[in-house]
């Protein structure tokens, strides 16, 4: 659709490659917003520090980034990606 060019890379290693940091900007972005919202009453007292709370959201999502970098290092292991051959 968007016509972007891959050179050699496989459509597959493309694409799961995008999606890794996609999915974690965007599960970032939700459960920082979410734990916001569901803790105001917290983040509203003046002695609470604020930015616990988004690091916390944004750790548990790095879990599984974490996890989906270790499995498409794998994946181009396994297809010899990284050696070219």
């Amino acid at each position: 659709m968007a016509k972007i060019e891959s050179g050699d890379l496989r459509y597959m290693t493309f694409v799961y490659a995008g999606l890794i940091f996609w999915n974690f900007f965007s599960s970032s972005l939700s459960n920082i917003s979410n734990i916001l919202v569901e803790n105001a009453h917290i983040v509203k007292k003046a002695y609470f520090p604020r930015i616990i709370l988004p690091l916390a959201a944004s750790l548990t999502v790095s879990v599984d980034f974490l996890v989906n970098v270790v499995i498409f290092i794998l994946y181009l292991l396994l297809f010899n990606i990284v050696t070219g051959k």
